[in-house]
């Protein structure tokens, strides 16, 4: 959750750098600054939304590597190949994950459960046996 809005933060400090030089750009109707402005701006947002796809990528293959969760096959379309050879999950694939994870989490949670439902009845009888002999013990004692 924090690491999503560290990216935020760092989305609105590149547009906070860029706005003064894009202001002043626009002011002089130098088309050619706004343009190169436009796209330096862009070209850095680019690499952010790339940072971010890698870090969700990551995120979900390691949610799915605590429940032993298998990633889908590398050539199937669960996956995009970016510039430099990066393969990151696309967002079919993370659906596709998610719900993969979501199944295992509540087959965990309903085996949790089963045992809870097993061990309460068991300690109240033993917390009742406990008071039983405590009064016993009470009783024999006057």
């Amino acid at each position: 959750m924090f690491d999503r809005w560290k990216f935020e933060r760092k989305k609105n400090r590149i547009w906070a750098r860029y706005k003064p030089q894009y202001q002043e750009a626009a002011k002089k109707k130098d088309e050619a600054r706004l343009k190169e402005v436009r796209d330096e701006r862009q070209n850095e947002l680019y690499l952010l939304d790339f940072e971010i796809e890698i870090w969700k990528t990551d995120h979900v293959l390691n949610h799915a590597a605590r429940f032993d969760i298998e990633p889908p096959a590398h050539d199937t379309e669960f996956w995009l190949t970016e510039p430099g050879k990066t393969t990151l999950l696309s967002p079919e694939g993370r659906a596709h994950l998610k719900s993969l994870i979501d199944e295992a989490e509540a087959k965990h949670f309903e085996r949790r459960v089963r045992w809870l439902k097993i061990l309460a009845p068991i300690v109240s009888a033993l917390a009742a046996l406990a008071g039983a002999l405590t009064g016993v013990i009470l009783a024999l004692k006057k």
